[in-house]
C-alpha cells in the first residue's frame, strides 16, 4: 500500500527539512546549533507512525560550540562530545575566579548549560575539559 511520508524542521532558524522524490528526506543547515526534525509517515487507513530526530549543527572538526558565540549576557549553552561524555566546564574570571562551572555527561545533544545572569561584565576563559581533553577559549559578558 502507498505510503505519505511527511518531514518539518521543529527550528527553522538552525535546519531545513524536505522531502526528496517523496521519500526521502533533504536536510539543510541554516546556522550552527541544535535542531530537531519531525519525520512521519501515514498509511491509506490513516495509522501513523512519527519520530522527532535531532540534528546538530557545527564546523568539522569542532570539539566544543558554544552556541552564543563569543559574546554571552544571562547564559552559555555548550555543546561538546557527540556521545555522552564525562565533561567539566569552567568559567574563569581575568583574576582567576571560578564564577560558574558543570561537571557531569554531557553531549552535543545534552549540552551544559550555565546560568551567567549574576555574572559581572567582563573578559572570561571557558576550560571544557572532556575525558582529559582541554579546550579554553575567551568569552566576553556583556
Amino acid at each position: 500500500e502507498p505510503l505519505d511520508y511527511r518531514v518539518n524542521s521543529l527550528d527553522a532558524n538552525t535546519i531545513a527539512a524536505e522531502l526528496v522524490d517523496g521519500n526521502k528526506m533533504r536536510i539543510t543547515a541554516r546556522a550552527f546549533g541544535l535542531g530537531e526534525v519531525r519525520a512521519a509517515v501515514f498509511d491509506a487507513m490513516g495509522a501513523s507512525a512519527k519520530s522527532d530526530i535531532p540534528v546538530l549543527v557545527r564546523p568539522a572538526g569542532e570539539k566544543v560550540t558554544v552556541l552564543e558565540g563569543n559574546v554571552f549576557t544571562d547564559k552559555l549553552t555548550i555543546l561538546t562530545a557527540e556521545q555522552a561524555t564525562q565533561t567539566t566546564v569552567r568559567l574563569v574570571s581575568a583574576s582567576g575566579t571560578v564564577v560558574a562551572s558543570a561537571s557531569g555527561e554531557y553531549s552535543a545533544f545534552n549540552p551544559v548549560v550555565l546560568d551567567t545572569g549574576k555574572v559581572a561584565p567582563g573578559l572570561y576563559t571557558l576550560s571544557v575539559d572532556i575525558a582529559g581533553d582541554v579546550t579554553r577559549m575567551t568569552l566576553v559578558k556583556k
